[in-house]
């Protein structure tokens, strides 16, 4: 499956072997300081890619700062019902 739908056609399937190839994470790309390209590309932002606990506390950070913004916007429709 993964050989279909990576927009990068990275896994392919070793016909010998009878095996997927899987990706290495752009080995090539990290190794000139690059992110891999699939979480470079990704529209949506969705693939991280890094030291763990940097992306958990990334993500933390703009989970509360979401949630600071809804709960003002709360508030605001609460008080003024706009």
């Amino acid at each position: 499956m993964c050989g279909i739908v990576c927009p990068f056609g990275i896994p392919e399937l070793d016909l010998i072997n009878k095996i997927m190839m899987k990706c290495d994470l752009c080995a090539h790309r990290r190794a000139e300081g690059k992110l891999p390209a699939c979480v470079e590309t990704c529209p949506t932002d969705a693939l991280f890619y890094g030291d763990f606990n940097e992306i958990i506390r990334e993500r933390r950070k703009k989970f509360t700062e979401k949630a600071i913004e809804l709960a003002k916007t709360a508030e605001r429709i609460k008080l003024t019902g706009v």
